[in-house]
């Protein structure tokens, strides 16, 4: 391989790393605001969806000019059509944690929700998720891209039970309904975030072996989806 178009692929995966890292971080301090009902630290959310940002202009860019100059081929062609598509994953995860922040204010303007600390434990699966689908690409290890996508389950189970709670309790009279409702939309940002993990490390299952396993994840995830009675 050419020793420039190396450099060039190896700074490209840097940079996919660095974004997603910004993304955790983005997760993380928004279920510490949960945690512990602070917002002090959520105007660095939004720093880093900025952040964030530029990482993906600076992706697309490099990619386009890549494939003009280099003329890429066979895995190395791969890598850069998989840089974008993560790189789009990343910057929508990025919004979401901003979407996870702006319910987050509101939501601690009201009295404590005890359901509310499971929140947390998800959040962490998620994070998890993302920073084991950007090891796996920075490795070369389709195992560990593999265990990604078995772990979108938990994700999935943590949002059922959290939407049962927040059903069950929205049937009491005493229940403070706008409470739940941002922590339900919270629940379901988690699980989107979850979903866009997923798919890094399906690209990533594509770069190293060429699979597509995206149908057949999506079959698997609905024929849970009715099995479980879920519309």
């Amino acid at each position: 391989m050419d020793t420039l178009l190396q450099q060039y692929l190896n700074e490209l995966k840097s940079n996919l790393y660095q974004m997603a890292s910004c993304v955790e971080e983005a997760i993380l301090l928004s279920t510490k605001a949960l945690a512990k009902r602070d917002l002090s630290q959520v105007s660095r959310v939004f720093e880093l969806e900025n952040e964030i940002n530029e990482f993906h202009k600076k992706i697309d860019h490099d990619c386009f000019k890549l494939l003009a100059r280099q003329s890429p081929v066979a895995s190395d062609l791969r890598l850069i059509i998989v840089a974008t598509k993560m790189s789009v994953d990343l910057e929508r995860m990025g919004d979401l944690a901003c979407s996870i922040s702006y319910s987050l204010e509101k939501y601690l303007s009201f009295s404590p929700v005890t359901m509310a600390s499971e929140i947390p434990k998800m959040s962490d699966v998620t994070r998890l998720m993302i920073r084991k689908g950007l090891d796996a690409l920075m490795q070369n290890d389709k195992k560990m891209a593999l265990e990604v996508l078995t772990m979108d389950q938990t994700v999935d189970d943590y949002r059922d039970r959290l939407v049962l709670e927040i059903k069950s309790a929205l049937k009491l009279s005493n229940t403070t309904l706008e409470a739940h409702l941002e922590l339900f939309t919270i629940v379901r940002n988690l699980e989107r975030l979850g979903d866009h993990a997923t798919n890094i490390a399906e690209e990533v299952i594509f770069l190293i072996s060429g699979e597509d396993v995206r149908q057949e994840m999506m079959n698997v995830k609905n024929t849970r989806h009715k099995g479980e009675g879920h519309e």
